[in-house]
């Protein structure tokens, strides 16, 4: 798989977090993620889209209106390593982080690990 490619498959996956409709987040999904994509992150884990849906919309509740913006991104085979922030509504840093993923033969994320430091309570 081409570094472009797997960069604009990553990017499209990254706007299913943002403040968009069920429709158009399923949408994104469908076209970004294998249905048996295992993710995982400090907080949460899913293993199928329905699960992954609830992990967005959750992050939705907690920072509304976060978009992801892309700070980094190398790839190499069918692996890549990306380098991102979540901004909130009014567009200020909340949350960086790093994600390591895997894309299958189709194209698509077939396992994807993010890591972020939780804020301190």
């Amino acid at each position: 798989m081409q570094p472009e490619a797997m960069r604009s498959t990553w990017e499209l996956y990254a706007n299913a977090w943002s403040n968009v409709g069920p429709d158009e987040r399923q949408r994104l999904l469908r076209d970004t993620v294998a249905p048996s994509c295992v993710y995982s992150d400090p907080v949460a884990q899913s293993r199928s889209h329905a699960e992954l849906v609830g992990v967005m919309e959750q992050f939705q509740r907690h920072i509304p209106g976060a978009t992801i913006e892309v700070e980094g991104f190398l790839s190499h085979h069918d692996h890549a390593l990306i380098h991102w922030r979540a901004l909130d509504a009014s567009g200020v840093a909340r949350l960086p982080g790093v994600d390591a993923v895997v894309f299958d033969a189709a194209g698509v994320l077939a396992r994807i690990i993010g890591f972020f430091e939780l804020p301190s309570a």
